[in-house]
Order: structure tokens, then sequence, then C-alpha cells
């Protein structure tokens, strides 16, 4: 018998971030367990903080504590291309978990009701293919990372 006639029709995987939970997970190891669970019919529902916990949207923390130096950078370069391509950080992040086909939906945690109507307009802003590019040049992006398209 097959895992698979043991599971409801439908099952998601919420991934409060795979990994620096408890302990921090390889990236391989991660792309692994997704990929095992599309595999056996699981569809992905990011869950995970988009903004790193806050460091994209200005805040100071990165997986619940202080971003470190090379975190900072990081949202440093992110912002600069950002800022050269004329693209929202909040759409490009959102976007972005969406680009994976693996992500049945993506859930932000809104601190407030209004943000939820900046949510829905930054999923149809514009970010560039550029913008993918570049990001993927100076290494923001992984090499196999599905990207968006629109």
């Amino acid at each position: 018998m097959s895992i698979k006639n043991l599971l409801p029709g439908k099952i998601g995987l919420g991934g409060a971030p795979l990994g620096n939970m408890f302990r921090a997970i390889p990236e391989e190891e991660a792309h692994a367990t997704v990929s095992e669970a599309w595999n056996l019919g699981v569809r992905y529902f990011d869950t995970a903080p988009l903004y790193g916990s806050g460091v994209l949207a200005g805040g100071e923390h990165f997986e619940y504590q202080k971003a470190s130096a090379a975190i900072q950078q990081k949202v440093a370069q992110i912002n600069t291309i950002a800022t050269r391509f004329n693209v929202n950080v909040k759409a490009a992040a959102l976007q972005f978990a969406l680009a994976n086909p693996a992500v049945a939906a993506v859930i932000p945690g809104s601190s407030r009701p209004g943000r939820m109507a900046e949510d829905l307009a930054a999923l149809n802003a514009p970010v560039p293919a550029e913008f993918w590019a570049e990001m993927r040049r100076q290494n923001l992006v992984a090499e196999n990372a599905p990207l968006p398209t629109r």
C-alpha cells in the first residue's frame, strides 16, 4: 500500500520557516523535504515570514533575533537593487514565494487590516525580469530557484 492511499485528498505543509526554529536545516535538506512532500501529493503553503521576521520590511530582527551584520548587508544589497529597478520589496517577496509551483498559497502576517490591501496590490506590482537577474548575479537568489515570470 502506498502512503498516497493513506493521506486525505488535499493536505498542506505549513512552513514556519523550514528550519531555524530548533536547528538550522541545510538548504539542500529543506529542498529535499519539500520535494518529497510534493511527490507524495502534499501541496505547500508558505507561512514562513516573508520579510525575514521583519528585516526586509525595515525591522531589526531576522529569525527571531537581532539581524547579524551579514544579514544586514544582504538586506542593503536587496534594497539597493530594488531601488535601482524601482521595485517594491514586499511585491518582490510575495511574488518570489508564489513563483515556486510547490507553493499553493502565501499567508503573509499582517499586523493591521490595511496591510491586506497592500499585500493584494503587491501581488500585481511590476517586478521586471532584470531585477531577478541582478538578484541572481549577486547571489541573493539561488540559481535553481523558480522566478516570477510576469
